[in-house]
């Protein structure tokens, strides 16, 4: 999934009594971050910012950007998704079926080629602390207590997978080539899914946690609400005012503590949606017009402070 050309860090800062603002800086090879192509932003347990590049990892610890290669033991210098791990680490997803597990400064190494040679597109741990991958083409892994790998792959050979999630229930949702489907595994080790008849035939780039369900985001079919919290489940077409967000190829999607939904996009730049009540937001804030945003597909990591570390 391609992400971003420049790193912007954004940072919330609030004036007592007044709505909070946010500030930008901008990150380039003059400052030590020696690739612009920036696919993850995670923070590790010490708050050091870790940038996933396409020619490797950056430990920024608001001062200084240190490179993580994979001479220091990154399985591949292409990183391509990440997730935190339960215990403080950040899993890593590479280009190759490679993973790595950063930790403590070290990296751990896992080769899941006997399975794939496919992109990582995602990582996630659920509920019961199980690690799941998206493989690009090659189906869904699973890491099993005893340390081994799953493979699930039939009944979705054909589908190009590009995002996901596992609620609760155990339900996976699929972000494929072909709209959203919800799915599950059965006794066989089948994938059994069902289409979402509200998102079809179109590309689900990204599948994000959101108060009460999920968030997802499409290429050009716009962004929908899932509420997830009961049995039965609802989706919502995400609406503002006059904006068609059918219009907009989204990137990735993140909610806030605060419940502003930002977006980032190819081709509208950066957005943030605030005030969320009953399902609707009050307000829209475009920052493509910003100096710092002249380039559309950018994205951002929000933090609450400006140093890290």
């Amino acid at each position: 999934m391609f992400r971003i050309t420049t790193l912007l860090i954004l940072t919330a800062f609030s004036l007592s009594g007044l709505t909070q603002s946010y500030k930008f800086r901008k990150y380039v090879e003059q400052d030590g971050l020696n690739n612009r192509f920036v696919y993850t932003i995670d923070q590790d347990e010490m708050g050091n910012l870790m940038i996933g590049t396409g020619e490797g990892l950056y430990r920024y610890d608001g001062f200084h950007f240190e490179e993580i290669s994979e001479q220091q033991g990154l399985s591949d210098d292409f990183l391509t998704c990440s997730a935190n791990s339960s215990d403080g680490g950040i899993w890593y997803g590479h280009n190759k079926g490679l993973i790595t597990k950063y930790k403590n400064g070290q990296c751990e190494h896992f080769d899941l080629s006997a399975f794939t040679n496919s992109r990582i597109n995602g990582i996630l741990e659920d509920d019961q602390l199980s690690l799941w991958i998206l493989t690009q083409n090659d189906g869904i892994l699973k890491r099993q207590a005893n340390g081994e790998w799953k493979q699930f792959l039939k009944g979705i050979e054909d589908i190009t997978l590009y995002s996901f999630f596992i609620d609760q229930r155990q339900r996976i949702w699929l972000g494929t080539d072909m709209g959203l489907l919800k799915a599950h595994i059965n006794h066989d080790d089948e994938v059994k899914y069902d289409f979402i008849e509200e998102i079809i035939e179109t590309k689900v780039a990204c599948i994000t946690k959101c108060t009460d369900g999920i968030v997802v985001g499409t290429e050009d079919s716009g962004i929908f609400r899932i509420n997830i919290k009961d049995e039965k489940y609802s989706i919502e077409a995400l609406s503002y005012r006059e904006a068609d967000f059918s219009s907009y190829s989204v990137n990735s999607l993140f909610e806030d503590a605060e419940k502003n939904l930002w977006i980032c996009t190819n081709n509208k730049g950066l957005m943030q949606l605030t005030g969320l009540i009953d399902g609707k937001y009050l307000k829209m804030i475009r920052y493509q017009d910003n100096a710092l945003l002249k380039t559309a597909s950018e994205n951002v990591c929000p933090t609450e402070r400006e140093t890290f570390g």
